[in-house]
């Protein structure tokens, strides 16, 4: 009887620590995020744009990367990195190269009173913490926020929710890009240059 009590007891905590694994389990899976978007311009597909985000404690590294095929454009690859660390920005990289044109770089980096920004070989401080950055509008909806850090910039843009729901960014040279959510999932950035306008859409199941 003592032998099947002492097996049944062990049963039990072997249950117990397997209940316990597999949240820790699925959250572990949680912890790391992905999207594929689909990039169209004039109803064309001309590329795909990746976006990552893993999570370690209270690290966060969010990946971009986007490669464009098109006539017009030639070929051009975008490069974003940004890590947090308790929610607040302490570096990131953002990379374009186009074929047939010089590439462009900014660099951001925390410093005890802010940031080093390196743009375009041109250097500048930011004396003020980065806690939302451009490559956090594909993971969670900028609810309430009033600008947003962009990597590639160097710069705040000023951020606003229109009737439609949708949220509208503002570029250093005036031009507009919007973002539309569907239940805090970024569904669909729309892009306006001089060219016309190109979309990023999700792909479902990506």
């Amino acid at each position: 009887m003592y032998k099947t009590l002492k097996q049944y007891r062990l049963k039990r905590i072997f249950l117990v620590l397997i209940c316990g694994i597999i949240p820790y389990l699925a959250a572990l899976k949680a912890a790391g995020q992905s999207h594929t978007y689909e990039i169209r311009y004039a109803n064309n597909t001309i590329g795909l744009l990746d976006v990552k985000q893993e999570t370690n404690g209270p690290t966060r590294k969010i990946h971009i990367k986007s490669r464009i095929q098109m006539k017009l454009l030639s070929r051009m690859e975008t490069d974003i990195t940004a890590e947090y660390h308790n929610n607040i920005l302490i570096r990131a990289k953002a990379s374009r190269v186009s074929k047939g044109a010089d590439s462009k770089e900014t660099s951001t980096e925390k410093t005890e009173k802010g940031y080093n920004v390196v743009r375009k070989g041109q250097p500048a401080t930011i004396n003020r913490e980065i806690t939302y950055s451009v490559s956090e509008l594909y993971f969670s909806e900028p609810k309430e926020l009033k600008e947003v850090y962009s990597e590639t910039h160097g710069a705040f843009l000023p951020i606003k929710q229109l009737a439609d729901k949708r949220y509208e960014v503002v570029m250093p040279d005036d031009k507009r890009i919007y973002y539309r959510y569907e239940k805090g999932k970024l569904m669909e950035v729309e892009v306006n240059h001089q060219f016309g306008k190109a979309y990023f859409r999700l792909l479902q199941g990506k």
